[in-house]
């Protein structure tokens, strides 16, 4: 049963940057939302403008005709909701046709892709020539927008008519204009999880060890649940635009729809971790618990039960948080290529309790009907039986491999209330190893829209170390670590570490390519400070576009290291 068309999707990000600091709690909450305004005034150096705070290396044009962006490449740090947008510009326009009216449309663009624009100046046919033109517009400019951590922000002339040229007009004092940015700023209503550092890198002799920490803070507006767990490589298996929140769909015994269902299909020999489920608030009813099932495979539809775990309602996550579904502790394993089932049902006492996933929209139509459902005794593709190739959002996360026998941690607390964080230790010991780098990490698993984080962990064992005082936290040389997931499907992240050879603030670009070495998307291009830095590639080219499923080439270029991963997307 399809319930509602839903309309925004869900923003899983991760990247580096600076867009606000907020104190916050060590041991439990902090002030209350986040309700406050930022404004960012324009700034005059030479004949350019830029914003106040300057965001990265960003300069405006006095003559807005040559320029696109005001406001590029300015990453958020933390989630946040734009409550309202307030717009001041002092400018001086020349009219060019005295019988055409003069228009001015600004956009508000979250990674390169427009999510709303509005006409802020018009004026009816005039006389040609020079024409100040002063824009204020009230506080409610953009109803609520949410960008999540890593998020890029850019505000700039969509439509300019009848306008040339139109240049900054100087109407301050100082270095400093009139013109101004104003942002409403206020909470998201969900977990949202965030490490520091964002890495670890430590150097010892061999036969040695050393402790250390690193912090997690709950920076959403809803208690984060979590765990960690050592990588024996993994993966997220997942089909269909998981950015496309398109449709809900309810299972409801009273309906007679009693499963919902997705076929998977690992490439290699793995164990399955956990299930990953998005539901939705529009069309659950009542409070149902959920039943989640494992199935292996008979001619594309479940077969016997390989496990079953329930979730009662007190425990249940619905959009924009995952529901996590943990089978660790059962060890199920799966050949490479073997079909396996993850799929729930609704486990209420009362008929009418329905629990309802979401899916895209089906398109473009594709031919592995990976998505099923039970009604009455008879399984159904959704192709099948409702002529629709929807994927529903269920993912299954295996790993493989070993886990590292040198890293260890403190046990987790479970979970943060907002704005609270805690400090897990780290214990790396090189007993047993010989000299050289040693690479692995920490997933925290959680259910914020971003729920498998990864700390990288960056182990030198048997040469000096760096920093002089034996715990080597300063990376010596620029380096490109590698992305995760790999292959992936909505997103991936991508770490890199700037040495500390090249001065302060060494100059660093990111940039992504494709194979015929064509330039898809530039990620980073600015100053950065020594250290582990991440970003996030959405699988979108600079237009804010969809690439096509393929290998894609990831090149770090910082001094004279250039470095280069090959990174694969999934459709």
């Amino acid at each position: 049963m399809i319930v509602k068309k839903m309309l925004l999707p869900v923003l899983l990000a991760m990247l580096s940057g600076c867009f606000m600091e907020r104190a916050v709690a060590q041991d439990g909450p902090a002030d209350a939302d986040l309700d406050e305004q930022q404004t960012l005034y324009f700034r005059k150096v030479g004949t350019q403008r830029i914003l106040d705070p300057e965001a990265g290396d960003q300069a405006v044009s006095d003559n807005i005709s040559s320029f696109i962006y005001f406001w590029g490449d300015y990453v958020v740090e933390r989630p946040f909701l734009l409550n309202h947008l307030g717009l001041e510009l002092h400018l001086d326009g020349n009219v060019v046709n005295p019988s055409d009216s003069s228009v001015i449309v600004v956009a508000l663009t979250r990674n390169g892709s427009t999510i709303f624009s509005e006409e802020v100046y018009s004026l009816p046919p005039v006389a040609s020539g020079e024409r100040p033109i002063d824009i204020l517009t009230e506080q409610a400019l953009y109803p609520e927008i949410t960008f999540n951590r890593g998020d890029e922000l850019a505000f700039y002339f969509q439509q300019r008519q009848n306008l040339n040229p139109l240049n900054f007009r100087y109407n301050g004092t100082g270095s400093r204009d009139d013109s101004r940015l104003i942002l409403g700023l206020g909470d998201v209503d969900y977990p949202y999880a965030h490490l520091d550092p964002a890495g670890i890198d430590l150097t010892v002799e061999e036969g040695g060890s050393a402790d250390t920490a690193f912090e997690i803070t709950n920076w959403g507006f809803d208690r984060l649940h979590y765990d960690l767990d050592l990588p024996q490589g993994q993966q997220i298996l997942s089909y269909g635009d998981m950015e496309d929140q398109a449709n809900t769909w309810a299972v409801s015994q009273e309906s007679n729809q009693n499963f919902y269902n997705v076929r998977f299909t690992p490439a290699q020999i793995c164990t399955l971790a956990l299930a990953r489920m998005l539901f939705s608030a529009e069309g659950t009813l009542g409070q149902p618990d959920l039943m989640v099932y494992v199935w292996d495979d008979s001619s594309g539809f479940p077969g016997a039960k390989l496990d079953s775990v329930m979730v009662p309602n007190s425990s249940l996550n619905l959009s924009p948080s995952w529901q996590l579904v943990y089978f660790t502790g059962q060890g199920i394993r799966f050949r490479a290529h073997q079909d396996f089932h993850i799929g729930y049902t609704v486990a209420g006492q009362n008929p009418s309790d329905a629990l309802a996933i979401v899916s895209d929209d089906g398109f473009p139509v594709g031919d592995e009907r990976r998505s099923s459902g039970k009604w009455g005794q008879n399984w159904w593709t959704l192709y099948d039986r409702q002529d629709q190739d929807v994927n529903f959002f269920i993912q299954a996360v295996v790993r493989y491999g070993d886990q590292p026998a040198w890293l260890d941690h403190d046990p987790p607390p479970g979970s943060l209330v907002p704005y609270a964080s805690h400090q897990i230790g780290l214990h790396l010991d090189a007993a047993g190893l010989s000299a050289g780098l040693y690479k692995s990490g920490l997933i925290i698993e959680n259910d914020s829209p971003d729920p498998a984080i990864v700390l990288p962990v960056i182990f030198q064992v048997g040469q000096t170390a760096v920093d002089g005082d034996g715990t080597g936290t300063m990376p010596r040389r620029h380096a490109l670590l590698g992305s995760y997931p790999n292959p992936f499907n909505a997103g991936a992240r991508i770490r890199y570490r700037v040495g500390d050879g090249d001065g302060e603030r060494p100059f660093v670009r990111l940039i992504i390519y494709n194979t015929r070495g064509q330039r898809v998307r530039r990620l980073i291009a600015g100053h950065h400070p020594p250290g582990l830095h991440e970003v996030r590639w959405d699988g979108r080219d600079e237009a804010g576009r969809p690439v096509a499923s393929g290998m894609y080439l990831c090149r770090l270029s910082a001094g004279s290291v250039r470095d280069t991963r090959k990174m694969v997307l999934l459709r």
